[in-house]
């Protein structure tokens, strides 16, 4: 099975339209955040989380660029009070498979 998944990662990843994507932590004129609580960044937990499987909304044992950035948004966002808002740029394609769940 664990075999399945990482082959399966891989053909998502080769069928995937490529690109560069940057995830940024907030806007220009916004502080990223860090946490007592979380004991770091507050975008970097949640993008940690999200990437080990958190993100993945549908359930299919894969987190797309897509999954991801929805879920550190609406987190960091909800977690922040509204103050800090990370940002997606580049041309990447946002089906792209980004981390596998094991």
């Amino acid at each position: 099975p664990m075999f399945e998944s990482v082959d399966l990662f891989y053909k998502k990843l080769a069928a995937s339209g490529g690109g560069t994507a940057f995830l940024l932590s907030s806007k220009s004129e916004e502080y990223s955040l860090e946490s007592q609580g979380l004991h770091q960044g507050i975008f970097s937990h949640f993008l940690i989380t999200g990437l080990s499987g958190d993100a993945d909304k549908n359930a299919d044992k894969m987190v797309t660029l897509d999954e991801l950035y929805s879920f550190v948004y609406e987190k960091v966002r909800e977690y922040s009070g509204n103050l800090q808002t990370p940002v997606l740029a580049g041309d990447a394609d946002r089906d792209m498979p980004l981390a596998s769940i094991r």
